[in-house]
């Protein structure tokens, strides 16, 4: 079962910053998993709310801040003065970190897609594609924005798709393959033996968040789940 980093370390790191993505790493993660929104000016960043209140110093809609304002904001204090020198990253420069470190993924999930950010699908193909086609394999695009998802993959139809699931929708495999996912990226309380080996018998993974807990570890382990994401790679690691 993989072990990914969920905003990376944000159990003890402020959340998906570089600090918090090099700890994962440093503990032996597989993988990190990451948000992104757009800024004014058409940058992608890596934030998980729309609004940057509540993990920088800073307030407003991220779509309604520049970067340059964005990367003033002190994103890290919220955990600590240790953290205050902390930013909010762009993808690229996530990407231009650990995109060439072999066999650990990059889970990016998109917060939204066109409907609050038009035309985010073909920016962010445009950046996916810019890779090698080694880099690829090793980053998924999610989202919860199902519509998103589907213009990704008619954009590029070789991209690792995950679908983001937080509820027990009526037919998830059917879901997963009308826009050609790999994964159900769902949350863990969902998960069942039955789901996991219908998910199995469509060739599709389960990927459960966000899982902090040895109970719910062990429990999702013996039913066979392919990965977890976790605030706390390294409890899990070994």
């Amino acid at each position: 079962m993989k072990i990914i980093g969920h905003r990376g370390a944000a159990g003890n790191y402020p959340e998906n910053t570089m600090t918090a993505f090099d700890a994962a790493f440093e503990m032996g993660a597989a993988g990190i998993e990451f948000d992104v929104h757009r800024t004014q000016d058409d940058h992608l960043v890596v934030i998980h709310d729309y609004d940057v209140s509540r993990t920088t110093d800073g307030y407003g809609r991220v779509k309604d801040l520049t970067l340059a304002k964005l990367q003033q904001l002190d994103a890290g204090s919220y955990r600590g003065e240790a953290f205050s020198q902390e930013k909010i990253p762009t993808v690229e420069q996530l990407l231009a970190r650990y995109v060439n470190k072999p066999g650990f993924e990059l889970y990016l999930e998109l917060k939204s897609g066109s409907l609050h950010y038009p035309g985010l699908e073909a920016q962010v193909v445009e950046l996916y594609m810019a890779l090698s086609e080694e880099q690829r394999t090793r980053v998924q695009i999610s989202s919860f924005d199902h519509q998103a998802l589907l213009k990704i993959k008619k954009l590029c139809p070789s991209a690792r798709i995950g679908l983001s699931l937080d509820s027990n929708i009526l037919d998830p495999v059917q879901t997963a393959q009308a826009v050609g996912a790999e994964s159900l990226n769902i949350k863990w309380d969902w998960i069942s033996p039955a789901f996991v080996a219908l998910a199995h018998m469509a060739d599709l993974k389960v990927i459960a968040w966000t899982v902090n807990t040895q109970d719910v570890v062990q429990v999702l382990e013996a039913m066979d789940v392919d990965a977890i994401m976790t605030d706390y790679p390294e409890r899990w690691v070994e």
